[in-house]
């Protein structure tokens, strides 16, 4: 289906998720470059409409030809049962004006929303078993109408400090990068640290991490209460930094570089208080160095002054 003269569609992939009313929409574009006065930017914007034409819901635009997929939201509020149409719309992002359709059949044409062109006709699925979907980390929290706002809650997201009972060592930073992208790393049951690993065994018993709660008094300073069933290594998942040092039950150790930017810290069997203090030599020489140049000034201001004559 051509779209004027620079822009084909060539085929169309959809499937319906109904558990979490997404339709999943694969679009196969052709593009002609166009040069001079010809040359245009296009983007397509997808649509779900209800038969009359009214709107319930409008995609992000997409720039021809890079994006060719995208996923398009059924609103929950809708009634099962009830028909709704996903149409595509050709824009040129140059002047606003959209490209309409040249030689779309006409059960691909609707008349309520002209220029547009209708991928499928979808009936809203009635909630139950038949209608389930697998489990997603992204839970739906909120949905506000007409302007088709969602916030998920990410139920995946790992705590903000927690407990791992594996190790494995990386050479560096770029070999935990790739790493962490392998699908079959878990980062709930593992953790990489930089060049040792930092505990000496596996403990396979620990399927799932534990979480810690975290208390931050001050920006300089982090504290960490783990209760620990066994030897393990405590992940916070702030930024590995020089200048930070940590302190155990009172008595500093090591901090490790963990899964490439994060920090750890090894712990054994039992309740601990982990204090995190941000306290890099360099601040301290700064502030000796300015206290000393301070010092001098002084002295040089003094020596400087012209003695009274003696009466």
């Amino acid at each position: 289906i051509k779209f004027g003269k620079h822009a084909r569609l060539d085929g169309v992939g959809l499937s319906l998720d109904p558990g979490n009313s997404d339709i999943i929409c694969s679009l196969n574009w052709n593009q002609e470059q166009s040069e001079g006065k010809d040359k245009k930017t296009l983007v397509y914007l997808p649509m779900v409409v209800r038969r009359d034409g009214g709107l319930v819901w409008v995609g992000d635009r997409h720039r021809l030809p890079a994006e060719t997929a995208v996923a398009a939201s059924i609103p929950k509020h809708l009634i099962a049962g009830e028909q709704v149409c996903l149409i595509l719309q050709v824009i040129d992002s140059t002047t606003g004006q959209l490209i309409e359709p040249t030689n779309a059949p006409p059960e691909n044409l609707m008349k309520e929303v002209p220029k547009s062109l209708l991928l499928t006709r979808i009936t809203v699925p009635k909630p139950g078993p038949e209608h389930t979907s697998a489990p997603r980390h992204f839970k739906l929290v909120k949905e506000t109408a007409p302007e088709m706002v969602r916030v998920y809650e990410n139920a995946g997201a790992l705590p903000e400090a927690f407990l791992v009972y594996e190790t494995r060592a990386v050479a560096d930073v770029q070999s935990a990068l790739v790493e962490l992208m392998n699908p079959q790393f878990e980062p709930r049951k593992e953790a990489l640290t930089e060049g040792i690993s930092a505990l000496d065994s596996k403990n396979g018993g620990k399927e799932t991490l534990t979480a810690a709660k975290v208390k931050r008094p001050n920006v300089n300073e982090v504290i960490v209460e783990p209760d620990c069933p066994d030897k393990a290594l405590l992940v916070l998942t702030d930024v590995f930094f020089p200048g930070w040092r940590v302190f155990v039950d009172g008595n500093e150790t090591e901090i490790y570089r963990t899964n490439a930017i994060f920090r750890g810290v090894k712990l054994d069997k039992g309740r601990h208080i982990v204090r995190f203090v941000y306290d890099p030599p360099e601040v301290k020489a700064g502030f000796l160095l300015f206290a000393l140049g301070i010092a001098a000034v002084i002295f040089l201001l003094r020596a400087d002054r012209p003695k009274k004559a003696p009466i």
